[in-house]
Formats: C-alpha cells, structure tokens, sequence
C-alpha cells in the first residue's frame, strides 16, 4: 500500500489531501479524504461538494459515468458513481463520494477489464468507518 499527501491552492483556500491506495493484481483499491476549507463548507453545500468531487474525479482519470446516483451515506451527503475509463487500458470503477464534518472522503474501487463485481465493492465500502467526524 502507498499513500500519499499534498496540499493544492484552490479559489477557496488550501485543500490538504491524503490518499491511500492498494494494488493487488489487476484492481485499484482507493482511500481519499480532502479537508475543505471552512469557507467553502460556508458558501457551498455538501451536496455540491460530492457533485464537483466526482466531476472532478472523473476528469482526473479520463473516465465516463455508466451511472450516478445522490443518496445518503450512514447519514451524511454522498453519491456513488460506476464509470469506466477506456485507455490506456478497459477499466471498470465505482466510487463513493462522501462528506462528513470537515472532511470529503473518496472510496474508489477499479478493475482492470469489463466487469467490476458488486460484491467487492459491497465489502470494501462497507469496510470503511469514520472515526473523527
């Protein structure tokens, strides 16, 4: 597992971000979280928070969305999001975008190939609990 920090300048302030990623033959297992700003948490809703993180998602890795949906995660705003991308290689993801306190959390899932089982999925965000909200 690697993991990796950054922090980037946006039009809102600095954005602090750790990512930790897994790669076990053929697949991509993804941990994110991004702490926003409090002035953004101020003028943009949670529910517009998701929505620009995974447009911006999909930007970042060249994807396409084979479907979306908003629905709440253990009570706080989230969408979940299956999308492919189709080079350099035919992959297949699902992520789940999720804000809570001061935080946005990603958990992203990809396959090398067609088909991504929803059973792996299942297990890894259901995996994932939230300690400091």
């Amino acid at each position: 597992m690697t993991e990796r920090s950054s922090t980037h300048t946006t039009v809102i302030g600095r954005v602090g971000s750790t990512a930790y990623v897994a790669k076990p033959a053929g697949w991509e297992f993804r941990v994110e979280y991004h702490a926003i700003p409090w002035i953004a948490r101020r003028i943009v809703s949670p529910a517009s928070l998701v929505e620009r993180a995974a447009n911006d998602f999909l930007r970042d890795f060249g994807g396409r969305v084979v479907r979306t949906a908003d629905e709440p995660w253990r009570g706080h705003p989230a969408r979940r999001l299956a999308y492919a991308v189709d080079a350099p290689v035919r992959e297949r993801g699902s992520a789940l975008f999720v804000f809570a306190g001061t935080r946005l959390y990603i958990l992203d899932v990809t396959r090398c190939g067609d088909e991504l089982p929803s059973d792996v999925v299942t297990r890894f965000v259901d995996s994932f609990e939230l300690m400091d909200r």
